[in-house]
């Protein structure tokens, strides 16, 4: 069984967020006007809209499969993926796979609907962490068939190459003051 590691799994986020808040015009959400840390979402639309955005590290072009975590911390019970995305009252969920700049972009609530449905019929899986301090927890999840919930996506594509070659240093910039956020 692989093990992940929060502060490599963190640094993947970031860069996911990263990149996906240039490509979209995003700006990142971290702080509140009064400095309280935002949970909840990881960037803003021009229109307030909350979004949340998922990194995602296996291959995408060899998985006919979605991962989605329904919780992020089986010892605690916390939610994950698109049910605490659903309970926030996100906006839309982006996954992204940096390797291949695959991306897409679902409505929580609908997503969530038809994911209730499909896990009937699926095992859970439970994929061990590795925690700050090294203290290991475990995100309970399933493997869906990307078929299954293919058509309730609402923006789906791969990032060209020659996009990255010419936004690079603002993706990097990005990346670096998610780091320095913490």
């Amino acid at each position: 069984m692989s093990v992940f590691e929060f502060t490599k799994s963190k640094e993947f986020g970031d860069y996911a967020e990263a990149a996906m808040c240039v490509f979209f015009g995003l700006s990142p959400a971290k702080f509140y006007p009064n400095g309280t840390r935002i949970t909840t979402h990881d960037a803003v639309t021009q229109k307030g809209e909350m979004i949340e955005i998922k990194g995602e590290g296996y291959t995408f072009d060899k998985s006919k499969n979605f991962f989605f975590e329904k919780t992020s911390n089986e010892e605690t019970g916390t939610l994950g993926g698109p049910w605490r995305a659903q309970r926030d009252n996100i906006h839309r969920i982006i996954y992204y796979w940096p390797k291949e700049r695959h991306f897409w972009v679902w409505n929580p609530k609908q997503l969530v609907a038809a994911l209730d449905e499909e896990i009937k019929h699926l095992p859970t899986k439970r994929m061990e962490n590795k925690g700050r301090a090294n203290k290991n927890y475990f995100t309970l999840g399933y493997a869906v068939p990307r078929e299954k919930v293919e058509h309730l996506c609402l923006q789906k594509g791969v990032i060209p190459k020659e996009w990255f070659d010419k936004h690079s240093w603002n993706v990097d910039k990005h990346f670096k003051q998610l780091q320095e956020d913490g």
